[in-house]
C-alpha cells in the first residue's frame, strides 16, 4: 500500500493530498437555497395534517388487521381494520 504522504491526487471528485501529505476533502454540498434561510427551507417541506384528514397515497401492504399506505411523508399511513 502506498504512503499517503507520497500520493497527490488531481481527481476533483475525491479529496486531495498535498505535497506535505495534508488531506483536503472535496466540497460535497453547495448553497442551493436560492436566498432562503435553512429554517425557511425546512419549514417549506413540513406538511401538517390531523387524524381524520383525507390524504392520497399508494397501498404498500394489506394485512388482515390493517392497510399500509405510502403517503409521501416520513412515516406511512395506516388504515386499521374495523369489524
Amino acid at each position: 500500500m502506498s504512503d499517503p504522504s507520497t500520493i497527490t491526487s488531481t481527481d476533483s471528485s475525491m479529496g486531495t493530498f498535498d505535497e506535505a501529505g495534508e488531506y483536503t476533502p472535496r466540497q460535497v454540498t453547495s448553497d442551493d437555497l436560492d436566498g432562503m434561510s435553512f429554517d425557511e427551507a425546512i419549514n417549506g417541506t413540513i406538511v401538517e395534517f390531523d387524524d381524520g384528514d383525507i390524504v392520497t397515497g399508494i397501498v404498500v401492504k394489506v394485512d388482515k388487521d390493517e392497510v399500509l399506505l405510502d403517503i409521501g411523508f416520513k412515516s406511512e399511513g395506516v388504515i386499521p381494520h374495523v369489524s
